[in-house]
């Protein structure tokens, strides 16, 4: 069974740790990501932090910029295959 570390149901859940794991292990800067999702470099740091949640549309720009399905930013623990 796949645990989730936030309900995908609700758009203001965030997974700060996943953003970051997938991020490192594609050799991206906050900066690089924000550039390629079309997100501040602040709000990276704030959403990896936890301090500010990440809205659907911004998750769906992270996945998008980092390679990976919505679902997989939501997974806790999941093995990083891809990068």
């Amino acid at each position: 069974m796949v645990k989730l570390c936030c309900d995908p149901r609700n758009s203001t859940e965030d997974c700060p740790n996943r953003i970051r794991e997938f991020r490192q292990a594609r050799g991206l800067s906050q900066a690089k990501l924000g550039r390629l999702a079309g997100i501040h470099p602040g709000d990276i740091a704030s959403f990896e932090r936890g301090r500010k949640r990440v809205s659907e549309l911004n998750r769906r720009r992270l996945a998008a910029a980092l390679g990976v399905g919505e679902y997989e930013l939501m997974m806790e623990g999941a093995d990083d295959d891809s990068a």
